[in-house]
């Protein structure tokens, strides 16, 4: 798995993986990537982060509002938003 990690990394893809912090999948993050996803770390492109208080289908409204966050600020930060021209 790892290598299509840094095969999407290679290419210029941004990737994000956002689990609950005791989503019932960690298992198979941590047999695939390592614990904590450790063989992501240091690809550029990669980003894997943890939602303390989560359960895996986002009841909450809170975690739900917080996941919004953290993929408002994933797309932000990797997509141009193009300038309006500034009319003189």
């Amino acid at each position: 798995m790892t290598y299509w990690f840094r095969h999407l990394s290679a290419r210029g893809v941004h990737t994000l993986l956002l689990y609950s912090a005791d989503d019932i999948t960690l298992g198979e993050l941590e047999s695939r990537l390592g614990h904590g996803g450790r063989r992501l770390k240091g690809l550029p492109n990669v980003r894997l982060e943890f939602l303390e208080g989560a359960d895996h289908s986002l009841m909450l409204r809170e975690i739900r509002d917080r996941f919004a966050d953290v993929l408002e600020s994933h797309l932000a930060a990797t997509v141009a938003v193009p300038q309006s021209p500034v009319i003189a």
